[in-house]
């Protein structure tokens, strides 16, 4: 792997650090609109990560406009977008943000777990309190006069 590449074990730094790099390349001209990028197989053995990882750093490329990819082809790369988004390494080279919209996220799946519970709890209630009053509307004529004898 080359000099300055995070830690293999940490997949996220993986490729954001590709699409990083491949984003530089372009940046610089080494890749012009209309060029093909390595194919997948040789980045895989390039940067000793799995397909995954690069194509998590193609995914990022394509969003900020850098490539297009189609089905059983390479990526080409594309004109560059009038206001290149900012390197999301250089701006936040710990991942920070990516954590806190995760979090984000997390959160928010949370509090609709609670809401789900609560409705539950609510609907459990309600289930209760309908087979009381079924019960109640259903009872034969002699389970009330049975009652009545013992009232008396």
């Amino acid at each position: 792997m080359s000099e300055g590449t995070p830690d293999s074990n940490d997949t996220t730094q993986l490729y954001v650090h590709i699409a990083a790099k491949i984003r530089d390349a372009i940046l610089r001209g080494d890749y012009t609109e209309g060029d093909q990028l390595p194919a997948v197989r040789d980045l895989v053995t390039e940067y000793g990560v799995s397909d995954r990882v690069i194509q998590r750093a193609f995914k990022i490329l394509r969003e900020q406009g850098f490539i297009t990819t189609w089905p059983k082809k390479r990526s080409i790369v594309r004109a560059l977008p009038p206001n290149p988004e900012p390197d999301p390494a250089a701006t936040d080279p710990t991942g920070r943000t990516e954590i806190l919209a995760t979090l984000d996220h997390l959160l928010r799946r949370t509090s609709d777990y609670d809401q789900l519970v609560e409705r539950i709890t609510t609907l459990e209630r309600d289930v209760a309190t309908l087979r009381a009053e079924l019960h109640h509307h259903h009872r034969s004529p002699a389970d009330d006069d049975h009652s009545d004898s013992t009232e008396q």
